[in-house]
């Protein structure tokens, strides 16, 4: 499957008010072409995670859609938008994940069961720490 085949800088431009892909992009044509690659990137990697399905052949229009979306979202991304980008985001996401399924919702910074832990120990001689009186109460 080759999604880079799918999507163009003219769909992008199709799907947004010219102001807008002019202030996104600093009137910068090779802007939109990074949010596509970047997009492209996005999707090989759900592809190569879920596996493609026998009839990719048959929503290969949502795929494009998705791409769509997700170099929308790369472009307000990079201008440091994120409350109009992470709209785009999950709309790309929910494409794809209609057309590869649940394995496509990974999205490290999306992944809530990671727990970062930190913690240290400070020895005092005076006293002893019982599991008991851990973690201490403040």
């Amino acid at each position: 499957m080759v999604f880079q085949d799918l999507i163009d800088s003219d769909m992008i431009r199709d799907h947004l008010d010219s102001q807008i892909i002019s202030s996104l992009t600093d009137d910068q044509d090779d802007i939109i072409d990074t949010a596509i690659k970047s997009a492209v990137i996005w999707a090989i990697s759900i592809s190569r995670r879920c596996g493609v399905p026998d009839d990719i052949d048959d929503y290969m229009d949502i795929v494009e859609l998705a791409l769509i979306k997700r170099s929308i979202y790369e472009l307000y991304s990079r201008s440091d938008v994120e409350a109009d980008a992470d709209d785009k985001a999950q709309d790309a996401l929910n494409l794809m994940v209609a057309v590869f399924g649940d394995c496509a919702k990974f999205e490290g910074r999306q992944n809530e069961s990671t727990i970062i832990v930190g913690g240290s120990i400070k020895y005092d001689r005076r006293q002893t720490i019982t599991s008991e009186d851990w973690p201490p109460i403040r």
